[in-house]
């Protein structure tokens, strides 16, 4: 996905006759990658953390909220406790938003369930096609389509139940489709008309919306582009699984 980005904002440059910086150094580099220490350490933190077993999911979230602040707080210096309040009160809003659509998502599946959803479109594409390739297909353009209007979570809570019974009929491997997934959903958070981070970009770059909106086709097309690659190369996502699970 890195790779289709830079692709996409090297084409874009080049042809737009953008102004160029200056020439790769090692040194300048290795700058970045001090000033940025810290942050990148966070992920690591959280990989190790949790696979080793030392954190629980909920305790590492607590865990990560609280490096961030030290972080910001003494080594980046961005944060203060006069803007705690402020983050404190922006978190319980955004907290509350995923709680909600969580409580409406949850009867919804309940009823999803009871219907027999997962049983009857496992039958309806069992029907269409019983290759994995095409399976895999059709879900990627279904669930692009929903990541232009859903949200991910809601996604996640509906539609994952429904789909797994068809996965394993087909045997598709759920680790690799888990990726494909949140590639996905990745793409559909920058897709119009609700792609959440578009107004996060647009909030962060102080650019307007419109703008935003007509030159994210690019980005979008090289992400489908990376899509693609992942779906039909799973050994991308799987190889790490395996050698982890020796």
């Amino acid at each position: 996905m890195a790779g289709a980005m830079m692709a996409a904002i090297s084409w874009a440059a080049h042809k737009r006759g953008f102004p160029k910086d200056e020439r790769f150094s090692g040194a300048r580099l290795w700058q970045e990658f001090r000033r940025a220490f810290w942050a990148l350490a966070m992920p690591v933190l959280i990989l190790v953390g949790f696979r080793m077993g030392v954190f629980t999911a909920t305790e590492i979230a607590a865990v990560a909220a609280a490096y961030a602040f030290v972080v910001g707080l003494l080594i980046y210096r961005t944060l203060s406790f006069a803007k705690l309040p402020a983050i404190l009160l922006a978190t319980a809003k955004e907290t509350a938003t995923i709680l909600v659509i969580a409580a409406c998502a949850a009867p919804f599946g309940w009823i999803l369930g009871i219907e027999e959803a997962p049983q009857k479109v496992t039958a309806l594409l069992t029907a269409i096609t019983s290759e994995p390739w095409a399976i895999l297909l059709i879900l990627n353009i279904v669930l692009l389509i929903a990541g232009m209007f859903m949200e991910t979570l809601a996604i996640m809570i509906i539609l994952v139940p429904i789909l797994l019974p068809l996965l394993n009929a087909v045997q598709i491997d759920l680790v690799h489709f888990g990726i494909v997934l949140l590639v996905n959903l990745v793409i559909g958070q920058i897709t119009p008309p609700v792609g959440v981070l578009m107004f996060v970009a647009s909030a962060v770059s102080r650019t307007h919306l419109g703008q935003i909106a007509r030159e994210i086709w690019l980005f979008v097309g090289a992400l489908v582009a990376a899509l693609a690659v992942i779906t039909y190369l799973p050994e991308l996502s799987l190889w790490l699984p395996q050698v982890l699970n020796r």
